[in-house]
């Protein structure tokens, strides 16, 4: 028995079986290592071809040969290649949309962060500056600021 695949126009090898085993030497160098024939559904007819890393070269037309014996058959087929875009994982993409709007939570939180931090520095040093200007009302013992009040007479 001999399955053969092929691309035209000028019949490169993209897989061939003959004699119960691959012949890997006669095979065409793009096609090296990503194909494999599923031989266990050959007796049902079915003789499946597959290519791993699907190339946008792999487009086109590919020819199944089969011959055993007697019995022989030919068919074309048609290859389309689709945008590998729609071949990533959804995972993949559900982080690819989470981790810019991550990023951006991280980084708005740093700027708060950093900004909450100056304007604590600026508060101490008001209350400091306050504590050198009205010293005489800050009561030390407890850390709070005791208002004093002064009347005028009303003229």
């Amino acid at each position: 028995m001999e399955v053969g695949w092929y691309r035209p126009p000028f019949s490169r090898v993209v897989h061939l079986y003959r004699n119960g085993k691959d012949q890997d030497g006669e095979q065409a160098p793009e096609y090296r290592g990503r194909t494999e024939l599923l031989k266990e559904t050959i007796g049902e007819g079915k003789v499946t071809l597959r290519i791993r890393k699907v190339r946008f070269s792999d487009e086109g037309g590919f020819t199944c040969f089969f011959r055993d014996h007697s019995y022989q058959e030919e068919v074309a087929m048609e290859l389309k290649v689709e945008d590998p875009f729609y071949w990533i994982n959804p995972g993949v993409l559900v982080v690819i949309a989470v981790l810019p709007v991550l990023l951006l939570q991280i980084a708005v939180g740093l700027v708060f962060l950093c900004l909450q931090h100056r304007l604590r520095g600026k508060l101490r040093a008001e209350i400091e500056n306050l504590h050198r200007t009205f010293g005489k009302c800050w009561d030390t013992q407890h850390s709070q600021v005791s208002l004093m009040f002064h009347s005028f007479p009303v003229t």
